[in-house]
């Protein structure tokens, strides 16, 4: 996902067009004020100067993202083969496994209760048609 780019603002297309039609009816026009037709278009270039720098650190942030979220993947599939490679070398039960983040299997809690989302009459098939028929194997 992007970061959103800022195209050019109306604010800038309003001054240049201003400017450039002031620039037809006099080239050296002078508010007296000390705003003068080459400080507008200093403004205005400032303005569009400033908006490309920010377009461009959007795109670097964009890149800097990407680069950590491959990276973070990669962190990911490390952590999972360590765990895995302390599983195969000290087994499911041993302190090891536990110190690098798995659950070893004496404190998993036995219970034999079956997850929430289980629906038994689902699993057995009794209600599974909606005819009424029942398509199980028949044990109950």
């Amino acid at each position: 996902m992007a970061y959103n780019k800022r195209n050019i603002s109306d604010a800038y297309d309003k001054l240049s067009y201003r400017l450039e039609a002031l620039k037809t009816i006099e080239p050296e026009f002078d508010f007296n004020n000390g705003l003068e037709v080459e400080q507008l278009e200093q403004l205005a270039d400032n303005l569009l100067d400033t908006l490309n720098d920010y377009n461009s650190a959007l795109m670097d942030a964009d890149d800097l993202r990407s680069s950590i979220e491959a990276l973070e993947k990669q962190a990911q599939d490390v952590s999972e083969r360590l765990l895995a490679m302390v599983l195969a070398k000290y087994g499911r039960d041993s302190m090891e496994y536990r110190r690098v983040g798995g659950t070893q299997k004496s404190q998993i809690d036995p219970t034999g209760t079956r997850p929430i989302t289980f629906d038994p009459e689902l699993e057995n098939g009794s209600t599974s048609g909606g005819d009424g028929s029942d398509s199980g194997s028949g044990s109950t």
